[in-house]
């Protein structure tokens, strides 16, 4: 039984907090009042609360001190008299000499090793008995007070647990998961218990690869914006890292550590089966069949309620090989598809992570807060139009939209300026069958793995790009409609990432083209003006055509006068 408990010794997310006053004895006197114990918060602290939660005390020690509470005597409690042996000390002297001749401050670490075994000793004992079998007082914290105190207690050396859950990412409302704490009630004892639950916290980069094979290593935040990628083998990939540790599971004999991830509708992960990188301490685990560490399973949901979800189960006993508290981060790929929000709340994507918080009912857990990060991508429209009124071009009732302009996109360089080449150049997808509902005919989604990269003007002269990150962009015209010139020159287009609010998971952005001044400004949409008129042609081409006819015409002009005045001579 005590391999099993030294096994497991390790496995409990339990606190170990340790306050002691403890000296060997000089003659007590024999009418001691009744000791007390008072248990608060973290440091002290109200923003810790421990409100609603339950706390046990046990009396390991029973003790005598003289009238100045300086001087103590103790003997081992009767419900403890196998400790000792079972702790493997010789007899129950021995076990107090050794913790006679530790130090509460210098000594921390062993103090902490001997609670975590009494605690162990504990549960074990209780294990087929009611919770507080042992106990010698218990309190439950009220919301009201925020710390309490157990009463009527003898003097004694004790231990003190509790079981709850804590809110670590939330200021305003952390709790205390657990606590182990070695305290001597003295009239007046207080402690301070030490938060320390099982936390989660995700972030997000942004990453242009070939595939989703190698998690960046920088750049994660609490949001980023991205092309759409349609779950191609290239393009943006988006990267999620998720941080934990280690939990202190000391007491269980079973531990429930599983992380829970919920993708909006907007985000998938390349595949059923996920590739996911989990470490421990820098230390890649393995999810191979029969040698599993974890399980990664994904459960895709309907994308009009929900998105996909992730969950990555913990085998326990792997964290027997690290310490508690040792880093655990998680990484894993997904894209921004077709039906990612375009508005300023983007996408959302959030993590959690239940654990177990009771030893004496290994199916109870508890879950963490949760953790949210946001993926934006944008949209924007281009208007193609003529103006039916050129002397007043500033009416915007003048203005007709063309059908048929035909326009490409490119991406800017690394410095900024036009590329012209491939690689820069956009590819679309236009309204299909695949695309939402709320897509007109007019629509464009980027779509870094389609062949298409026209974008054409419909009936009204617009065009709407959805699925667009931040950055420099160029439109050039390739195609101007029947009777219209050509546009000579590309059209400089920036979208500008604006302000990320992180109390609702907004951000901002805005369309900017150049002025007639050269000054880039905010624009509701991308206008571009087509004119009719006649252009002067090339050499070799079309003019030599023109020049043929019209020197054809008028060589038969002439002829027909000549003819004519053949005639009328004749006659006279």
């Amino acid at each position: 039984m005590k391999n099993t408990i030294m096994r497991h010794r390790k496995l409990l997310a339990a606190v170990l907090t340790l306050v002691m006053a403890f000296m060997l004895a000089t003659p007590a006197f024999a009418d001691e009042p009744p000791g007390s114990i008072t248990i608060q918060p973290p440091d002290g602290s109200p923003v810790n609360s421990i409100a609603g939660e339950t706390f046990y005390v046990y009396c390991i020690f029973d003790a005598t001190a003289d009238s100045s509470y300086s001087s103590w005597a103790y003997t081992i409690a009767t419900k403890f008299a196998n400790l000792a042996a079972d702790l493997n000390y010789a007899d129950s002297d021995a076990l107090l000499a050794y913790i006679a001749g530790l130090d509460a401050e210098d000594d921390a670490a062993a103090l902490t090793d001997f609670a975590a075994k009494v605690w162990d000793w504990i549960s074990d004992e209780e294990s087929s008995q009611t919770l507080g079998y042992l106990a010698d007082g218990s309190t439950t914290v009220t919301a009201d007070e925020g710390s309490d105190t157990i009463s009527n207690l003898p003097l004694g050396y004790y231990l003190v647990y509790g079981a709850g859950v804590v809110d670590v990412n939330d200021p305003d409302d952390q709790r205390v998961v657990a606590a182990c704490a070695l305290t001597t009630a003295e009239p007046n004892k207080t402690i301070n218990i030490k938060a320390d639950a099982p936390t989660l916290t995700k972030t997000v980069a942004g990453n242009t690869a070939s595939s989703a094979t190698t998690p960046p290593t920088s750049g994660y935040g609490a949001y980023v914006d991205l092309n759409t990628n349609m779950l191609g083998s290239a393009g943006d990939y988006v990267w999620f890292k998720l941080e934990s540790a280690v939990p202190n599971m000391t007491g269980y004999t079973s531990y429930t550590y599983t992380v829970h991830d919920t993708l909006s509708p907007g985000l998938s992960v390349p595949s059923s089966d996920l590739a996911v990188w989990v470490y421990i301490n820098d230390v890649l685990l393995t999810n191979s069949v029969g040698d599993k560490d974890y399980e990664a399973t994904v459960a895709p949901a309907d994308p009009a309620t929900d998105g996909t979800k992730i969950e990555i189960a913990f085998v326990p006993s792997k964290f027997i090989e690290f310490d508690p508290g040792d880093s655990i981060e998680i990484y894993y790929a997904a894209v921004v598809n077709k039906d990612a929000a375009t508005a300023t709340s983007g996408n959302p994507n959030t993590a959690w992570l239940q654990y177990s918080n009771n030893p004496y009912d290994l199916t109870s857990t508890d879950e963490t807060v949760k953790s949210t990060v946001h993926v934006f991508t944008y949209t924007f429209d281009i208007f193609k139009y003529t103006l039916t009124n050129p002397s007043n071009p500033d009416g915007d009732t003048n203005r007709t939209g063309l059908a048929g302009a035909t326009f490409e996109l490119y991406k800017a360089a690394a410095d900024g300026s036009f590329d012209d080449g491939s690689g820069g150049k956009l590819n679309f997808d236009h309204n299909t069958d695949q695309a939402p509902s709320t897509y007109s005919d007019d629509s464009y989604y980027v779509n870094l793995n389609a062949s298409n990269t026209k974008l054409v003007s419909g009936a009204d002269g617009k065009i709407t790009i959805f699925g667009i990150d931040s950055g420099t962009y160029y439109l050039v015209e390739t195609e101007a409609p029947d009777g219209y010139n050509l546009l000579t020159g590309e059209i400089e287009v920036r979208i500008v990432q604006g302000t990320y609010d992180p109390t609702d998971g907004t951000l901002t952005y805005t369309l900017q083209t150049e002025n007639a001044s050269g000054s880039f400004v905010e624009v509701p949409q991308v206008e571009v003006l087509n004119n009719t008129g006649v252009e002067f042609p090339e050499s070799g081409g079309i003019g030599r055509t023109i020049f043929t006819v019209v020197g054809l015409l008028l060589m038969l002009g002439a002829g027909v006068v000549l003819i004519a005045r053949r005639k009328t001579a004749a006659g006279r």
